[in-house]
């Protein structure tokens, strides 16, 4: 059950009331998949007018209800159509929230996927905390099993290794040259969380101790991605940090 958590600015009452749903689905054996539209229209512009802001909620909503219908009815694809391992992805406590991106090229497919993963809005923790992923990926035509792996692997490598991970693949003529990638990430720490635990999320620093480390700036790398097709724009690669390829130091 998709389920959007109120805006911060339609007071407590409504929140209240959106927690409460959110138990009474639970307590009926459901799994709510719960996103924030203070999450959502974040990725907009303060100018954005409130139609666009709202129209772009629906939006991802429709596009994370389209990724699961995706999985469900995708028996040949591994994992698809399996109902507990869905559960298992999208049931973990925590924001969800989906990336798209799509690119023109077929065998841009690792490109496709990367930039779903940008289009997130996460930060390295955040993605490093996520309990599932669902994937799918679209395409005019056959997708290179080489390069589907290349691309679910780049994912993969940045969850957690207890995450779920589920994916699904559909080939639509209508997309001509054109490949798609969805990317729906679930069990974001947040509000909804500490809402659903009714725990408070507690850190503790003796944990992980401070260490004092020393970083090398002028090394370039590319990092997780060294491995995958370089995100190529005007000659220069993007996935080696601005400041080392225009030759800047850090002092």
């Amino acid at each position: 059950t998709l389920v959007a958590r109120p805006f911060a600015f339609e007071g407590r009452r409504k929140a209240a009331g959106h927690r409460e749903g959110l138990s009474g689905i639970v307590s009926a054996g459901a799994f709510p998949i719960s996103f924030s539209l203070d999450r959502l229209v974040g990725r907009l512009d303060d100018n954005a007018p409130c139609e666009e802001g709202f129209a772009h909620c629906d939006r991802i909503l429709t596009a994370a209800t389209e990724c699961l219908i995706s999985f469900l009815t995708s028996p040949a694809t591994p994992g698809g159509g399996d109902c507990a391992l869905l559960k298992n992805i999208v049931s973990a406590p925590g924001d969800s929230m989906l990336g798209l991106h799509e690119e023109s090229d077929p065998l841009k497919l690792v490109g496709a996927m990367k930039g779903a993963l940008s289009s997130l809005f996460l930060s390295a923790d955040e993605l490093a905390a996520v309990r599932g992923c669902l994937i799918q990926l679209q395409s005019g035509a056959a997708l290179p099993l080489g390069r589907a792996r290349q691309a679910l692997t780049a994912v993969t490598e940045m969850l957690n290794e207890e995450a779920m991970v589920g994916f699904s693949l559909h080939q639509d003529p209508a997309l001509g040259d054109r490949t798609r990638v969805s990317l729906l990430a679930c069990g974001i720490p947040g509000e909804g969380a500490r809402a659903r635990s009714g725990l408070p999320v507690v850190k503790d620093a003796r944990i992980h101790p401070p260490r004092q480390t020393e970083i090398d700036f002028n090394r370039s790398t590319r990092g997780r991605f060294s491995e995958a097709e370089p995100t190529m724009v005007e000659g220069e690669d993007l996935d080696i940090p601005t400041f080392i390829r225009k030759g800047e130091k850090i002092e």
